[in-house]
C-alpha cells in the first residue's frame, strides 16, 4: 500500500480530511523516532525500540592488535500478538506473490588493491588471487548451507575468503553472505576445512 493509498483509507474510514490525515501519520512517524531510544508504543500494533549495537573485542588483522569492536545499533519492532493474530487470521495464502530472484547477482571477484599502502605495511601480498566476491554463486567448501528466512531460501550476496590468504579464518575457511529480498535480513554461514 502507498503513502496515498494508507492516507485515503485512513481519511474514508475516519470520515477526516486527507490533510489532516496527513498531519497526523507526519506527527505519529515524528513522535516514533523521537521516542524509540525509550521505546515507542503504538497501541494495537507494537513496540519500537532502539538496541544498542554489542562491543566486543577483536584483533586488527593489519596490526595483530587487540580493538574494541562496536555493532551499530539496531532498530527493533515487536509485534502486538493480538495484532499478529489478526493478521494471520486474515492471511490468504493464495494471494502470496512469489517475488523470488531466479537469477543470481552478477558476479563480482574482489582483490585487494595493489596501491594499498596499509596491506603493504602489514605484509598483505595484494597480487594474491582470493576466492571473494560479490554475487555469483558460492564456492561451498562443504554442503551447501543456503539460509532460509520469510520461508523462502535467502540470496547469495558474497563470500569472504581466507584459503591460501594472509590471513585465517578459523580454521582456514570462508564466510558467505545472504540477504533476504523479503525483510531484507542478512545472515552468514561459515565453513572451513
Amino acid at each position: 500500500m502507498s503513502p496515498k493509498e494508507l492516507t485515503d483509507q485512513l481519511a474514508s474510514r475516519t470520515g477526516i480530511d486527507t490533510a489532516s490525515v496527513e498531519k497526523v501519520l507526519n506527527a505519529l512517524a515524528a513522535a516514533a523516532r523521537e521516542g524509540a531510544a525509550e521505546g515507542f508504543l503504538l497501541p494495537g500494533l507494537g513496540r519500537l525500540q532502539i538496541i544498542p549495537g554489542k562491543v566486543r573485542k577483536g584483533i586488527n588483522p593489519f596490526t595483530g592488535e587487540e580493538t574494541t569492536l562496536h555493532a551499530p545499533a539496531e532498530v527493533e519492532f515487536t509485534l502486538d500478538p493480538q495484532a499478529k493474530q489478526a493478521m494471520l487470521d486474515a492471511w490468504d495464502p493464495t494471494q502470496a506473490s512469489d517475488d523470488s530472484v531466479t537469477e543470481p547477482l552478477p558476479r563480482v571477484r574482489l582483490r585487494p588493491d595493489l596501491e594499498d599502502s596499509i596491506l603493504a605495511d602489514a605484509g598483505v601480498d595484494a597480487s594474491q588471487n582470493t576466492n571473494c566476491q560479490l554475487g555469483g554463486t558460492p564456492d561451498w567448501i562443504q554442503q551447501p548451507e543456503v539460509p532460509t528466512c520469510c520461508s523462502r531460501e535467502m540470496v547469495f550476496y558474497g563470500q569472504l575468503d581466507s584459503i591460501g590468504g594472509p590471513f585465517m579464518l578459523l580454521d582456514v575457511g570462508m564466510i558467505y553472505v545472504f540477504y533476504c529480498e523479503q525483510c531484507y535480513s542478512t545472515r552468514s554461514v561459515l565453513q572451513f576445512h
